[in-house]
Parts: C-alpha cells; structure tokens; sequence
C-alpha cells in the first residue's frame, strides 16, 4: 500500500489553514496537533488579552455556520459538453448545483485567481429562501437526520420574519460562501454584493470580519424604482446598497481617466511635464497657524506676505525644500502670488474616483448626457425596471422576477478588471452577470477577453412562466440566448471570444468512499466491491468526468490545457505546472516515465495499478500521489 501521505484527498479548509500555522508557528503545536491556548500565548506579547471582552458580532449558529466552511466536500463537478455553447473555447463556465458544496470544489484551482466577485443574495425580505447546509457529510444522511428535505426534494426552506432566529439564519447562510470566496479572490480582487436594508447593517458587520474593516471600499447606492406606496413610516424604501470589500490594498478600481492635456514643459524641467498649482488654500491663520509666514525669492530678494485669511498650502520646511528644488514659480514683476510646480509623473492615480451615488435614467440618451455632465464619475444606469424589459426582450416573457440591470454589473465590472480577469457569481439568478461580461468583451478592446464563472442552484421555480421549471434553467437559457444575442448585435461570428460557456453540474465523487465510510455497512459493501475487484477504485463511466476531479484536487483550473497520451493517461499544463493522470488499471514505472514530460511533473495514479516495488521506486524519483 502507498504511503497514506501520498493519496490524492479531497481539500479541507481547515487543514489548509493548519498547514499554513504549522510553518509560521509550529511551536504551537504538540504531538502534531495545534494547541489553541499556546497559539494565543504567542500572540499575546503583553499577556493581555486573555479573558478581555472584544466587539465582535455573534448570533444563534455561529460556530456551526463556521464548521461548515471548514468542512470537506464529497462533490466535484461534471462536465456537461453537449449542453454547453463552444465547449473548451470561451473559458466561461456555468455551474449547476449548490453553491457552498461547489466553493468547496473550487479551493485548490481557483485559489487567489478570482478578480471580482459579484452577488446578489438573498436579501431576507420574510419570503426569501435561506439554504441549509450540510455538505460534508452525504447529503441523504443528513436529510434524513435533519429532515430539512421536503418531500418533493427542494433544498430550500422560507425563513419568515415570525422564525425567532431570522437574522441569525441568513447570517449562517452567508458566512460559509463568503469566507470561502474570499480564498478565491486575488490579492488586487474585490468582492461587490448587493442587498437592501434588510440585511445592510449584518451584511457590513459579516464583510469586516471576513476581509478586515480596513477592507471596507465603500458603498454603491442604487435607486432601484420610483416611489410607491411601498414603505416604511412613512418613507419609500426605493433603492438597494452595493457594497464593496477588497481583498487588500492592492486593487484600484478605475474611476474616470484624468486628462494630462493640460500638463507642458515649457522649461524643459527633466522632472517632466507639470501644471501650476495654486500655493493657496481655503483655510485661515487661526485654522492653521504653521501655514502662515512670510516666503522670499531667493532671485530678487522680494518678500511674499501671508494672507490670513487664505494662508500657504505647505508648511515652512516643505516651502523652504520646494524653493531649493526650482518648484516654486515666482512672479517675474513681484506683483501677484507664488505658484508650485505640480509634476504628472507625481499624480498617484491616474483616475478620478467614482460617486458612490448611482444615478438612474430611462434612455441611452439621457444616460449618455448625465455621465458627461458629471465628467463620467456618477455611474448611470436604469431601474429594475428596464432589467426585467431587458430580460423580457431575450425570453418573449417575463421569465424572472426582480432581475439585476446588466447595464450596472457591466459598469462595475468594467471598473474593476482587466482583459483575461475572472468575474465570479454564486448567486447567478436569472445569469445577469454572464450577460454583463458577454456584452463587455463586444464593446471593450481587450487583449484577452474577461471570463465569468455562474454557480446557481437547480431549486424550482415559484412560478414557471415558460419551459423553465428551475432557477438554473432561467440562468442557462438566458446564457445562449444573450450569446446569440450579443454576437448578432455586434456582427460578431460564432465561438467569439468572450461567448459562449462550459456547462457542468456539481455531482458526487467519482472515487471510492470504502477510506470513509458514513457506516458500518457502507464500509464492508464498499471493502467488499474493492476487495473483489468489482471495478477499481474509480468510476469510469465517464473518464473525462473522472479526470475533471483529479484536475480539482491537483489544483489545474477547468481551463487547463489537457492533452491525450494513451488509453486513460493525460497530461495536465497550466502556469509551469504539469501532471501525468492515468486511470489505467496497470502501471509500470516504465510506462510512466516513457514520456517526454518536465523533471518536476506530478504523477497519478490508481492506488492498485502499482507494484510495491513500482511505487517505491517511484516514490523515490519522482513525484508520485495515488488515488
């Protein structure tokens, strides 16, 4: 048998997060398992914190809700090629199935890959699903413990205001997906969720403590319809929050584009082109003291006076450097008031921030007269409204309710990621934000086009209004539609990039669980079945299924290039990394090795196929992880 270090497991957070302890810390732990008291013990330098109460938000659930992120999945994801549009070409995926289990199956791959993220959750309005979890265990299980199933095998259950943790089960609900997207996100990624005041405030105490209230960007507000009777005491409650977290301080969303127009260099100043500023600010010599004093050019001799009511914009020292620099700009006659030097190479950033107010208008026209009045730094876009007309359009009927604008995704996005960047939604709906990205690589000049990656639920419809029964059917119908849509629009021609989407449904494990069995009795049937050879320890049914598991697991993203080498052996490249997957029933050290693969590739195989002798040998040359 391999070495049980050596077998290829499903990702656990927890012991990722373990892992990473054990190399910063690894007095912390004892006997190999993490003492959480020594842990705090090294932490706290001046032995204060121990027993000292803290803010930090707490509800009904909390820990568990924290366990279920933790948890591993048995799930993977199955590639569904004859329902995808241009399957292996685009590099979009649409993903069927729950989306806490499907995070999970994403940890590896995706980790640190991810630009932006965009939700629009459940906003807990009373008639709001919340979906309940437990993904770690079998899912028949579970239900049967928990009864959580309904009879006809809906994954969801409501959560009404009279449910006495109201709060606390959409709070477990979010915390899981968003501690697990954040894992996702590149260090220069945001996050972008939109909610209304329901949930608000708990949305903003959830987001600080996942990314940190040093993450916090802001908030997008966004009148979604006009005022109706609709209300709350009395005042309409007509528009919905968007709120932002980075992932740290290395993303820039791109405001408005400054124009340098204005900026010469008519002394050719090897510090470049500048413009002059005014040395002048607004504030008085009560307000600021340390800004009014008298400055002389050092030329002429002459002597600027403070006003007192308007005093220097720089204090003394840095006034006294300015002037040894040449960044001062006397007046040649004396008369009028000294300006500075300000250098465009200088300018921090090269965009003007955006208002966190969006503005809503009816026409393109008005959109397009808004935005230039405001220099473009008020985003513009229609209410719900002209989303549901949109969607309309595509279907022939209106086949969602409360759909998001794509014109307000498409803007964000655009703000926030570069050509080849990935937009993730796990709350994809009616599929808007694919529809946003599509609709973004026609108009943009990308060198590569933006890739999105949709995660819905296959959970029925309240009220099919058309072929659809599911929310899933809603969102992959309005994915072909838009690709069609978008590429006649633009007179673009089939496969286009940036159209198009792989089609996968999340689906139990392809490997045999007899190493982990939920009983007794699944243990023995499932040692039995692997003891007499009745099929190995993989089903094979659909070897490309198969092998997008171990894809996953390895930690190859969906669009890793993949290439046949023989019967049931691939080879797996993407970013220097490569990996030889074979689920050939027999292997020898020979014929893993005839290939003209790179020194470090990674070796798989079935745990089976491998003499001792061959796995030793193995073991010891290369690579070697087994299944």
């Amino acid at each position: 048998m391999s070495d049980e270090r050596d077998r290829l497991e499903k990702p656990s957070n927890a012991a990722a997060i373990r892992a990473k302890l054990r190399e910063i810390v690894p007095s912390a732990f004892s006997e190999g398992e993490l003492d959480a008291a020594k842990l705090e013990s090294l932490l706290d330098a001046d032995g204060e914190s121990s027993g000292a109460e803290r803010y930090e938000l707490s509800w009904a659930g909390k820990r568990e809700a924290t366990a279920r992120a933790q948890a591993a999945t048995e799930q993977t994801l199955v590639p569904r090629p004859d329902e995808s549009v241009d399957y292996g070409e685009s590099g979009n995926h649409f993903i069927e199935g729950e989306n806490l289990a499907t995070l999970k199956t994403l940890q590896r791959s995706y980790q640190q890959r991810i630009k932006m993220i965009y939700l629009d959750p459940p906003y807990n309005t009373g008639s709001d699903f919340i979906y309940k979890d437990d993904y770690s265990t079998a899912a028949a299980d579970y239900e049967r413990e928990t009864g959580q199933r309904t009879a006809d095998g809906d994954k969801l259950v409501s959560n009404p205001e009279t449910n006495g943790r109201y709060h606390s089960d959409w709070l477990s609900m979010m915390y899981p997906r968003l501690f697990l997207g954040r894992n996702l996100l590149r260090n220069d990624g945001a996050i972008f969720v939109s909610i209304d005041h329901n949930e608000h405030h708990n949305l903003r105490h959830l987001m600080d403590e996942i990314y940190g209230e040093d993450n916090y960007v802001g908030t997008f507000v966004w009148k979604r319809r006009t005022p109706d009777a609709r209300n709350s005491g009395g005042m309409s409650i007509d528009h919905e929050y968007v709120v932002v977290y980075q992932r740290s301080d290395a993303f820039e969303m791109r405001g408005v584009e400054k124009s340098f127009d204005n900026y010469t260099n008519p002394d050719d100043d090897p510090r470049g082109p500048w413009v002059a500023g005014d040395l002048k600010n607004s504030r008085t010599k009560d307000e600021r003291p340390t800004m009014f004093y008298e400055i002389t050019d050092p030329e002429t001799g002459h002597t600027y006076q403070p006003d007192p009511n308007s005093v220097w914009r720089l204090g003394e020292e840095t006034m006294r450097q300015y002037i040894e620099e040449g960044r001062i700009l006397f007046p040649d006659d004396g008369e009028g008031v000294p300006k500075f030097k300000r250098f465009q190479n200088e300018i921090e950033s090269r965009y003007k921030p955006l208002s966190s107010w969006i503005e809503t208008t009816t026409t393109d026209e008005d959109i397009e007269l808004f935005e230039d009045a405001f220099d473009r730094t008020v985003l513009q876009t229609g209410m719900t409204g002209t989303a549901t007309r949109e969607l309309k359009s595509l279907f022939g009927y209106k086949a969602y309710d409360f759909p998001k604008s794509t014109d307000l995704i498409r803007k964000l996005i655009r703000h926030s990621v570069d050509g080849g960047d990935i937009v993730l939604d796990f709350f994809a709906g009616s599929g808007t934000t694919g529809h946003a990205v599509m609709q973004l690589n026609a108009t943009e000049e990308f060198d590569d086009p933006v890739r999105f990656m949709l995660v819905q639920l296959d959970d029925e419809l309240d009220e099919p209004r058309g072929e659809e029964t599911t929310h899933a059917e809603v969102c992959e119908r309005r994915l072909r539609l838009a690709s069609e849509q978008v590429a006649d629009d633009h007179d673009l021609p089939g496969a286009a990039p940036g159209l198009g989407f792989d089609k996968y449904t999340l689906g139990e494990s392809r490997f045999e669980r007899w190493g982990r069995p939920d009983t007794e009795s699944e243990a023995r049937a499932a040692l039995e079945r692997y003891a007499a050879g009745a099929g190995s320890a993989v089903d094979l049914t659909d070897p490309d299924a198969a092998l997008v598991e171990v894809q996953l697991l390895l930690g190859f993203s969906l669009d890793a290039a993949v290439e046949a080498l023989a019967d049931h052996t691939y080879h797996l490249s993407e970013d220097d990394r490569d990996a030889l997957v074979t689920f050939a029933e027999s292997v020898t050290y020979e014929t893993l090795t005839e290939f003209d693969l790179p020194a470090d590739t990674q070796y798989v195989c079935l745990d089976g196929s491998l003499s001792d002798t061959d796995k030793e040998r193995l073991n010891r040359d290369l690579s070697l992880r087994t299944i």
